[in-house]
């Protein structure tokens, strides 16, 4: 009798648990651009720059809003030796797209067409703040071979 009340005793406590609430006071987060740029050479409507702000952990509004207003900008370059060169007559403004259906901050530039091989510098300025970003458009690398093996089960089937 003893062992049945003692294997009650211990199914009862494994489905029992203690909770505690925890609360984490995060300090607020710094206002901060935030910048998605998307640059390819296949698709130039696929270009873009979207500029939003840092948002807080427990903040509940997750639709963060678009900055606008910001001067954005994409120069080409090149790389000689160790150097980068960037063309200022190939600079390129980004102008802001303004859909109703899409939120604010999105800028685009349907005639950018970059190139593999091409080194670019991407310019943001809005109020007092600059930000630069470099990025480059490498050569893929073509695939030769693509083969399987099957390996089988444990059984050998």
């Amino acid at each position: 009798m003893f062992k049945w009340i003692l294997i009650f005793l211990v199914l009862s406590f494994s489905f029992c648990s203690c909770e505690k609430e925890i609360n984490i006071n995060l300090p607020k987060a710094p206002l901060e651009l935030v910048v998605e740029a998307s640059l390819n050479d296949k698709f130039p409507t696929l270009n873009y720059v979207y500029l939003t702000t840092t948002v807080d952990y427990f903040d509940l509004r997750l639709n963060a809003a678009g900055i606008s207003g910001a001067f954005v900008s994409i120069t080409e370059g090149s790389v000689s030796g160790t150097d980068t060169v960037y063309d200022a007559g190939s600079k390129v403004s980004l102008l802001e797209l303004k859909v109703d259906k899409l939120p604010s901050g999105f800028y685009i530039n349907p005639f950018l067409t970059p190139q593999k091989n091409k080194v670019y510098k991407l310019e943001i300025t809005y109020q007092d703040k600059y930000i630069v970003g470099t990025t480059s458009i490498p050569e893929p690398t073509p695939i030769t071979d693509i083969g399987y093996t099957f390996q089988g089960t444990k059984d050998g089937k």
